[in-house]
């Protein structure tokens, strides 16, 4: 009889369309940012989060990483790999740190999932950093909201170029896209 009455209190939040409540997200747009959005400059504070996840000691070969970064009211730990990178160059790396987000982590009203930053580390080869804000959001909708920020950002392999020697490009992903800066050096 229970069982009955269980079910037909179920049958009744259905019907009248109650459902549990909605997890609101946080926002971390006035955390995470641009100074500069058409030349992927990115505001003091990303920057701050982008040298947490990986900083080089000196003039060393050696590199940091901090292990949270802070986006404003919340914080996500971050975790890094390093790749030998010897068929480059002898001693040469290849890092990679992402720190991925909480469930409903919102910028500019997308869904942010990762952050996430690449650097090798050569000696006599140019070097590459990558900066990517991963999206659970589809390419066209990641590309809307830029466009929106005031820049049109092409879809990988196409880029946008960003100074003397750097690219702006929004990449599909096994879920949603990035939006990635690169440069090389």
């Amino acid at each position: 009889m229970r069982l009955k009455f269980a079910f037909a209190i179920a049958a009744a939040f259905m019907t009248l369309g109650a459902s549990a409540p909605q997890q609101t997200g946080v926002d971390v747009s006035g955390a995470v940012g641009f100074s500069d959005v058409k030349n992927c400059v990115y505001s003091r504070n990303t920057e701050a989060i982008f040298k947490a996840m990986l900083t080089q000691v000196g003039e060393s070969r050696r590199w940091t990483t901090a292990p949270k970064i802070s986006l404003g009211a919340l914080s996500a730990a971050t975790t890094r790999t390093m790749t030998k990178k010897d068929d480059v160059e002898p001693g040469g790396r290849l890092y990679e740190v992402t720190a991925k987000l909480p469930p409903g982590t919102l910028w500019h009203g997308l869904r942010l999932i990762e952050i996430y930053r690449l650097q090798t580390d050569y000696t006599e080869v140019d070097n590459f950093e990558e900066r990517q804000l991963i999206f659970l959001d589809p390419p066209e909708k990641v590309q809307a909201a830029i466009k929106g920020l005031g820049v049109i950002v092409p879809f990988s392999p196409k880029y946008r170029e960003v100074g003397d020697v750097g690219a702006m490009s929004i990449a599909r992903q096994k879920i949603g896209a990035s939006l990635g800066c690169n440069w090389g050096a």
